[in-house]
């Protein structure tokens, strides 16, 4: 069974965590800090985002200044924080690159790996891309590693290896799943 979460659960589950992995739905508008996690708050939740379809995001905003009304009252994000989702990182294109990314280092985080453009969906791949069959996965394997990454010693040097045999595979047998669209996506800020 999937526990539903919400702004209000996860805010002091984070101050006290260790890691935060997130693997869902992030969207972004015209500006960095009004990046968005889609978590499961409804329309009464308070926060900086309007309400879509039914549910109010989570902002880089909301982190940053607190998501209810009056004085700003920034969240706390554990050391470490994976934001597996569509263009976690994309902050870099905008003039005033502050987001999700720069959002979670200035509430606390040391290390924070997104990724910086859309990921396919195994679904799609397995559609679209050729030899591509029921069973090809490539999410799965990215989570794991993230994860992995996240636990080691050194998240950024374990992400680069996982990275690095990903791309000899690719390159020795041309394998959908060792496509680099989806491990090359990922990069680590480390403050």
């Amino acid at each position: 069974m999937r526990e539903e979460v919400d702004r209000e659960a996860l805010e002091p589950r984070l101050a006290e965590a260790a890691r935060f992995l997130y693997v869902g739905h992030v969207t972004t508008s015209k500006h960095g800090l009004d990046a968005r996690l889609h978590l499961s708050c409804g329309p009464g939740t308070t926060g900086r985002a309007a309400v879509v379809n039914g549910h109010r995001p989570l902002t880089a905003a909301d982190l940053l200044l607190g998501h209810r009304p009056g004085p700003a009252s920034p969240w706390r994000m554990p050391n470490r924080v994976a934001l597996i989702a569509c263009e976690s990182g994309g902050e870099v294109r905008f003039a005033e690159p502050v987001g999700l990314v720069a959002a979670a280092i200035h509430t606390g985080a040391s290390y924070v790996t997104a990724t910086r453009w859309t990921l396919p969906t195994d679904e799609g791949l397995r559609h679209f891309a050729p030899g591509a069959t029921a069973a090809t996965t490539v999410l799965p394997e990215a989570v794991r590693a993230v994860d992995a990454a996240h636990g080691a010693p050194d998240p950024v040097a374990a992400l680069n290896a996982w990275q690095r045999a990903k791309a000899d595979r690719w390159e020795a047998e041309g394998r959908l799943e060792d496509c680099p669209v989806v491990w090359a996506a990922f990069a680590t800020a480390f403050a």
